[in-house]
């Protein structure tokens, strides 16, 4: 989901009227996610492994306020920069897609700290 397109509403994101992008939320096929997530923990372990709502924005998140809405007010689980655009095209096309990441940092304070170590 693009997290910083479309606004909140009352019944969650809105997409706005645009040529570039008709869709906020690209869904993921369930069957490549679950393979995705099995062949994860299989080399991380799966206390290291999250499912669930990747949310990207044009912005280097460092409020951890903002991570705690992101988190209650849409669900998200990871917070990042690229994945919902790069899911955006196979989408418009029907192909199966699914996002996985590795993060850097948490999203908080200490991220830009996180990012350079």
């Amino acid at each position: 989901m693009f997290h910083d397109y479309g606004y909140l509403g009352q019944d969650g994101m809105v997409d706005l009227d645009s040529d570039f992008v008709s869709k906020v939320v690209i869904e993921s096929d369930k069957q490549l996610e679950k393979l995705a997530y099995e062949a994860a923990v299989k080399v991380v372990g799966k206390e290291k492994v999250f499912e669930g709502l990747v949310v990207t924005g044009d912005q280097f998140v460092v409020n951890e306020k903002y991570v705690d809405y992101l988190d209650k007010e849409l669900g998200a689980k990871a917070i990042e920069m690229e994945g919902t655009s790069v899911a955006y095209v196979p989408s418009q096309y029907n192909i199966p897609t699914v996002v996985i990441r590795s993060l850097s940092d948490k999203a908080d304070s200490l991220a830009h700290e996180s990012y350079d170590n």
